[in-house]
């Protein structure tokens, strides 16, 4: 593979995204990373603006697990500010 072709395109600037860049350009690629808004998205799930808990699995442990780590990221006074609880909100 010649230098040309080392260049990779991320498309997404979330934690993924740019955790992605960052190992491609570490590894000698020629990254280009775009998103629609500028770092930090408000839309990306590393903003907790719409991440995704999952709460429900076959084991009842990890429902309860779930529901425990819910419950910290409103009321842990250090996470205060970070959480942003996206219920009943409708994105288009």
């Amino acid at each position: 593979m010649g230098d040309e072709d080392k260049t990779v395109l991320i498309v997404g600037c979330g934690i993924f995204g740019l955790a992605s860049a960052l190992d491609f350009a570490k590894a000698g690629y020629k990254v280009t990373a775009i998103d629609a808004y500028e770092p930090p998205s408000p839309w990306s799930a590393s903003c907790d603006y719409n991440k995704i808990i999952r709460g429900e699995y076959d084991l009842e442990e990890y429902t309860k697990l779930s529901i425990e780590a819910i419950e910290m990221w409103k009321n842990e006074p250090k996470f205060r500010g970070i959480y942003k609880d996206c219920a009943g909100h409708r994105v288009l």
